[in-house]
């Protein structure tokens, strides 16, 4: 791709009753591959749930903003995005918009300068890095202040050797002496400053880039850029209103206007979902919150701290309600909770590491009010960017939860929302129903190791193209039967011990992060509609510095990537036989055969629980006695809620229970019948289980 190709038209041929779900994974810079795949999709298809973690999440933001365009009479934003999205490609001021993306702190600069050639190297990323510090550090005025002082010394060492002070060999002792000293100060030095940097950096959350313009930098960074691009898409200027949850679901053409849908979900006509992780808590969070739910713990946050990451505008639409025009403000007399004190006195050590990383960050004084943190009208862009704060890259978003554990004075706590991708960075499981209505799409974006490279299909071009010239793989199974392709890392097979080491605890990390989501994704009912597109090496992820046509080559393997969805699921499939086998219908098959036999495995046994009398009541009697005495009962000396009173049953309630009972026993009988099971077996066996909503 080294010429820049015209781009297409947008073709809207996606009736108002065709709809389809979209699950983008994380990536960075990998997700440039998406808005030509949600361009491509949307010409055949409307989009009703769409969702994402990381910087897919960000990518879900742009398609759900386009489809709220289009709800409303126009496809232009489709179009926009795939516009905006390709001028990353182009280079402003020696650097591509891309790059200029990624805008460090001034006090981080220097931090995110070093550490910069390690997340662009393809390979040698430990050897970059060292370069990357060298360089970095090596510009700093005690470093460049040692070195001209010995400069100095070998110069006065030289002349006096010259003059005959001294002889020469004491001379080049005296210059050797000084460079060894010169050389391990100069390594203290760096160490120092690095951490006095790293220090910096945990005072912006633990991040390099707000996201939001700190200097005079000429184009916007990621945040603003991906604020303005939301509104552009959505038809609104950067000024107006920032586009909400609350928006997307009221825009016209949800499933129950135009299929008369009975789901609750099918209310919303375009429902935005992503995924982001509360590090504080150590669990997943999804946006937006469901309001008036218990589970979920009301969120709040600071003016001061909002500030820092998103634009003006942005903040001042979170601080009113705009239904009842009443201001957000919290009126209790919860106060943060003061700052731990020190278990043991500090000691010199601590006091000079203390000196050297800085002064713990200030989060505001006490006296500072919090803001209820918006629900349904929560703009889109700041679930967006919590889910995209990459660790050390970006900062991590903070808010505040009213802690009331103590019950007698309750209090606030701050939590730090980093990377969706931390707790799953491919939530194909978002969206999921036994037997869905129309289809959830999956694109997961992974590295491809190197001796795999080319080996399988390469549609931006032939694998006969240098290698330059080849940017990845795009796979999707043939049918339901083919199983799922898993992800090699194959670490082992590098030349030297240190890139060995360093691949191992790469996937030592992959595997933590992942293992749940590639576990899913060989699923049948899962896999034949998640299409993976592999990356050479040095495409996407952390690789901020990617040419122009490194840039496009990506771009061009997402459209690929629902190009191939398209034809599996909008067309006909012509098979060997001759016979067109419509691919939807065959997947809405496998679904019915999965939920077959995970129910069968779930209930297998119920019968025999249920009326196991020898530990405990059988479950029968346990339901007949809960209409004299409630089953559930409370301690003398916890106080009950004034509404807890639905553990005593109704007669009519206790039928209804024993009804669902008999309507289990007699499915798991109906279910192990030997003529129920179909030829066809899932592989690998499906099970169901029981956990929290996230």
């Amino acid at each position: 791709m080294s010429t820049r190709e015209p781009l297409p038209g947008f073709d809207d041929r996606a009736p108002r009753d065709r709809y389809c779900d979209l699950i983008l994974t994380g990536g960075v810079t990998s997700s440039i591959a998406y808005p030509p795949a949600i361009f491509a999709l949307a010409t055949v298809y409307r989009f009703n749930s769409i969702g994402g973690a990381s910087s897919g999440a960000g990518a879900a933001a742009l398609a759900a903003a386009a489809e709220y365009r289009r709800r409303h009479g126009s496809s232009d934003g489709f179009r926009i995005m795939l516009e905006r999205a390709d001028s990353v490609a182009e280079e402003k001021d020696g650097k591509t918009r891309l790059a200029w993306l990624f805008q460090p702190e001034k006090e981080n600069k220097r931090l995110f300068d070093a550490l910069l050639p390690g997340f662009a190297k393809p390979t040698g990323k430990l050897a970059a890095l060292v370069r990357g510090v060298v360089f970095a550090y090596a510009k700093s005025w005690i470093v460049l202040t040692i070195w001209i002082a010995l400069a100095i010394v070998w110069l006065l060492a030289l002349v006096s050797a010259g003059q005959g002070d001294i002889n020469w060999l004491f001379a080049f002792l005296i210059g050797f002496s000084a460079t060894m000293l010169a050389l391990i100060v100069s390594v203290a030095a760096v160490f120092v400053l690095i951490v006095r940097d790293v220090g910096r950096m945990v005072r912006h959350d633990y991040g390099l880039c707000s996201g939001t313009r700190s200097g005079d930098a000429r184009l916007p960074p990621f945040t603003d850029w991906l604020h303005s691009l939301i509104q552009e898409i959505a038809g609104r200027k950067v000024d107006d209103r920032p586009l909400t949850f609350a928006d997307l679901a009221a825009a016209p053409g949800s499933p129950r206007e135009t299929l008369n849908d009975p789901n609750p979900v099918g209310a919303a006509s375009i429902n935005l979902q992503m995924f982001t992780a509360n590090v504080t808590h150590g669990r997943p969070y999804v946006f937006p919150q469901n309001e008036g739910e218990e589970d979920d713990r009301e969120l709040y946050f600071r003016l001061s701290e909002m500030r820092r990451l998103f634009p003006p505008d942005v903040v001042r639409d979170m601080e009113v309600d705009p239904v009842t025009g009443r201001s957000n403000e919290y009126r209790g007399l919860a106060r943060p909770a003061p700052p731990r004190a020190k278990a043991f006195p500090s000691s010199g050590f601590h006091w000079l590491w203390s000196l050297l990383m800085g002064k713990s960050p200030v989060v505001g004084s006490s006296e500072e009010p919090m803001y209820r943190l918006p629900t349904k009208h929560l703009p889109i862009l700041v679930a967006a960017r919590m889910s995209i704060s990459f660790p050390v890259l970006f900062s991590a978003v903070p808010l505040w939860i009213l802690d009331k554990r103590d019950k007698k004075k309750h209090v606030f706590r701050r939590c730090l929302f980093c990377d969706g991708g931390i707790c799953s960075n491919f939530p194909i499981h978002l969206f999921d129903s036994p037997i869905p209505s129309w289809p959830t799409f999956g694109i997961s974006l992974h590295e491809i190791s190197t001796s795999k490279e080319g080996t399988a299909e390469a549609p931006s071009s032939p694998p006969t193209q240098a290698q330059e010239d080849y940017y990845g793989d795009v796979w999707l199974p043939k049918d339901h039967l083919q199983l799922g392709e898993d992800h090699w890392n194959e670490f082992e097979t590098e030349p030297e011990p240190i890139e060995r080491l360093y691949g191992f605890f790469s996937a030592l990390a992959s595997t933590t992060i992942n293992w749940s989501d590639a576990t899913l994704a060989r699923l049948p009912g899962v896999r034949e509609r998640v299409v993976q597109v592999g990356l050479r090496s040095g495409i996407g992820g952390l690789n901020i510095l990617m040419k122009e046509q490194d840039i496009r080559g990506l771009a061009d393997l997402g459209r690929v990537a629902a190009l191939k969805l398209i034809k599996r699921y909008a067309f006909p499939v012509a098979r060997s036989s001759g016979e067109l086998s419509d691919g939807w219908n065959e997947h809405r098959w496998v679904r019915l055969n999965v939920m077959r036999d995970s129910l069968a495995r779930s209930l297998a046994g119920l019968t025999w629980a249920a009326s196991q009398p020898d530990n405990g009541k059988p479950l029968r009697d346990l339901i007949r006695q809960a209409i004299d005495e409630p089953i559930l009962k409370k301690d003398k000396d916890e106080a009950a809620p004034a509404t807890d009173n639905d553990s005593q049953l109704l007669a009519a309630q206790a039928a209804a229970l024993e009804g669902v009972l008999d309507a289990l026993m007699q499915a798991e009988r109906a279910l192990n019948l030997p003529t129920v099971g179909q030829p066809y077996k899932p592989l690998p066996r499906p099970v169901m289980r029981v956990r929290p909503p996230l």
